[in-house]
């Protein structure tokens, strides 16, 4: 009997209809996320651009000056690239989902769905490592303050 109900309500959950509310609803997020991905594509522009700007008008010794830049832009690069990898897969996200509920497509919105879960994961994976980072640079300013403090108590 319980294995019968359990299979009923997984038979359900694949049955599930997308109605003219659910599709509104997908429309908004779609479009949402078509405009934080064009805005992110925006930022990454201007964050290649500002190493240049911000080093032209500082007076700096030549090779200073190569060093700043040269840091600005691989960090601009590397940041950039990370942040266009991430939001291809949010505006794939949106067309797909869009396209897909527009023609009544289902392997099109499958598409489009997919590309969220991929985004999800992504962000999920950089969070991870950012809290795991903040933990280790937070126990390493903890241990570096013990040393100090019995430093600072040893007589001289």
């Amino acid at each position: 009997m319980e294995n019968t109900q359990q299979s009923s309500s997984f038979n359900d959950l694949f049955d599930l209809r997308i109605d003219a509310e659910a599709q509104q609803l997908l429309f908004d997020c779609a479009k949402w996320a078509k405009i934080i991905a064009v805005f992110s594509f925006i930022s990454i522009g201007v964050s290649m651009i500002s190493p240049f700007v911000i080093y032209a008008r500082v007076d700096m010794v030549p090779m200073a000056r190569t060093f700043a830049i040269g840091g600005g832009v691989m960090s601009a690069l590397i940041s950039g690239l990370i942040t266009v990898a991430i939001n291809i897969f949010l505006y794939r996200f949106s067309n797909y989902t869009v396209q897909g509920l527009n023609n009544n497509d289902q392997e099109t919105f499958n598409k489009g769905v997919n590309n969220l879960r991929i985004y999800s994961k992504i962000i999920g994976i950089i969070m991870i490592i950012v809290l795991s980072l903040l933990t280790l640079v937070f126990f390493l300013f903890l241990l570096i303050g013990g040393i100090a403090a019995m430093v600072s108590t040893m007589p001289k």
